[in-house]
């Protein structure tokens, strides 16, 4: 991945800018490349579930840090939910099947949450900077990571065993 993470809101970004790092490597060039990436596109696996809830962690991580000084705590707080729920489905997923790798692969959950339990435990309006910090560098490096590596692998594992 890349040594100096994109800021946040450019995390689809970071995978054009590293095919090689990403599922669609490969794919054909756009045609059209000044018109903007569907971040949607960029990070499908193709699992629905996992797909849509991906797009939706990223649309979430948008709004957090289009939040203005003081009023982060609340969109903070609606990603951690969703990632709690997205971990939650996908765990149960993943307990359904039998799926090999699902201890680390929970372990890395159970991480990440205790992060966003960490920061959000001291987020107050007049302390946000860990949090936005975070947001902007961090989380997007462990997104783009767990997405091409566990997820990439977990959503092939599912199919192949027909848990759409």
């Amino acid at each position: 991945m890349t040594a100096h993470p994109a800021p946040a809101t450019d995390v689809a970004a970071q995978f054009t800018a590293h095919p090689d790092a990403h599922p669609t490597a490969g794919a054909q060039a756009d045609p059209n490349p000044t018109a903007s990436p569907d971040p949607a596109a960029l990070i499908a696996l193709g699992h629905p579930m996992m797909d849509h809830d991906h797009a939706e962690a990223l649309a979430l991580l948008a709004a957090a840090e289009a939040t203005p000084p003081g009023a982060l705590a609340p969109a903070f707080a609606a990603l951690a939910d969703h990632l709690r729920a997205h971990f939650a489905r996908e765990e149960a997923l993943m307990a359904e099947t039998g799926f090999f790798a699902q201890h680390c692969h929970s372990a890395e959950h159970a991480r990440l949450l205790a992060v966003f339990a960490s920061l959000q435990a001291t987020l107050t309006p007049h302390h946000e900077s860990p949090a936005r910090t975070y947001l902007r560098s961090a989380f997007p490096s462990w997104f783009d990571t767990h997405l091409v590596t566990m997820d990439r692998v977990t959503a092939g594992y599912l199919m192949s065993n027909l848990m759409l």
